[in-house]
């Protein structure tokens, strides 16, 4: 929640997790609870934003010394706010995982995130850990 006189973000008391598995249990149900509700227009934004990437991780007709290049100019467009959706959604499986999050490590795509604006520090910590831990799921094989 945005406070419009400081314009800070409220994140509230730190959620009580103290294990990755208690976390991503959370998350699972959490997110998808609250992403039914504004599946409307998440669904359009989400699937849109990772085409893109992935066309541009994929494409024969870009050269891999200009996918950076390219996925940057992306990256640009990108709100704080619309970056704190994308960790989200990247944690949670048959959404943004492990396809999204993959792209999201590839290309840096939250680079410009404060991760202050996330209310607890562990979901920091787990989204790079997930992160650092996906392979390429756009291998053949997978």
């Amino acid at each position: 929640m945005i406070n419009q006189e400081t314009a800070a973000v409220e994140t509230g008391p730190p959620i009580p997790f103290a294990t990755f598995d208690e976390l991503k249990q959370e998350l699972n149900t959490t997110y998808r609870t609250r992403y039914a509700e504004f599946e409307n227009t998440l669904n359009h934004y989400f699937r849109q934003l990772y085409h893109i990437f992935k066309y541009v991780h994929l494409s024969p007709l870009i050269t891999d010394d200009r996918r950076s290049f390219y996925t940057s100019l992306i990256r640009a467009q990108l709100s704080q706010n619309e970056l704190y959706a994308i960790v989200y959604n990247s944690l949670i499986p048959g959404y943004g995982s492990p396809k999204f999050l993959f792209l999201i490590k590839q290309y840096d795509v939250v680079k410009n995130f404060n991760p202050g604006n996330i209310p607890d520090p562990i979901i920091w910590r787990f989204f790079n850990a997930e992160k650092e831990s996906v392979s390429d799921p756009f291998l053949a094989g997978h």
